[in-house]
């Protein structure tokens, strides 16, 4: 995700840089006021919007009837077998690059935004781990995360925080899916990374790539 962040923000730049370009260059949402700051985000808000409609579209016969019941083909369209999702992709990644443009205008980078997420992710483990306890549930199952891991993990960012450092290992966890849906499984590899490393090697790898990202 890094990555392409990364990518989106030169993408940003080179807009930016066109003349007549109407709109903002999030990277550098310091050079601007609140007010068009919020402008830009509302903007992003609404092409998110837009893309979203024609990716609910494309998974029909990408026509506007799939959202209306009173269309002849309405009921069909709802009972077509899901067998291509091509043209819904397109879209979804449409409106990434609209959502990631938030994200740069609000100053997350492709440096911090793994430092980011893992916090709102701390946040929700705790919840979990909240409602495995009110519950009297222990151990680890599918979707959850185990108490002692939190705990863990909430110790070490706290830690890197104290410190300044931002980021993750590459290795510290994964997502993995199975019969029984999407399962978190935790890795104890790498814990020799320290995250301010982690990013440093991630960073260079993306700027030595070319990515583009079409947002239109």
């Amino acid at each position: 995700m890094d990555k392409i962040l990364y990518a989106q923000s030169k993408l940003q730049d080179t807009y930016a840089n066109m003349e007549g370009y109407p709109l903002l260059n999030p990277r550098k949402f310091e050079d601007y006021t609140v007010g068009e700051v919020y402008d830009f985000i509302r903007q992003m808000k609404f092409c998110i919007n837009e893309e979203l409609t024609e990716l609910m579209e494309a998974i029909g016969d990408g026509t506007r009837a799939i959202h209306k019941p009173w269309s002849e083909k309405y009921f069909d369209l709802r009972n077509m077998a899901m067998c291509s999702t091509q043209g819904a992709r397109e879209e979804g990644i449409d409106a990434l690059c609209f959502l990631m443009n938030i994200l740069l205008v609000v100053g997350i980078t492709p440096g911090t935004i793994h430092y980011e997420y893992k916090r709102v992710l701390m946040k929700n483990a705790g919840r979990i781990r909240e409602y495995n306890e009110a519950h009297g549930k222990t151990g680890e199952s599918s979707g959850s995360i185990s108490g002692e891991t939190c705990e863990r993990r909430r110790r070490n960012v706290s830690q890197m925080a104290s410190r300044g450092e931002k980021g993750g290992s590459r290795q510290d966890s994964h997502f993995t899916s199975d019969r029984d849906g999407v399962r978190r499984s935790e890795a104890n590899r790498g814990q020799g990374d320290t995250i301010a490393k982690a990013y440093d090697r991630k960073n260079q790898k993306g700027r030595r790539r070319s990515v583009s990202c079409d947002g239109d």
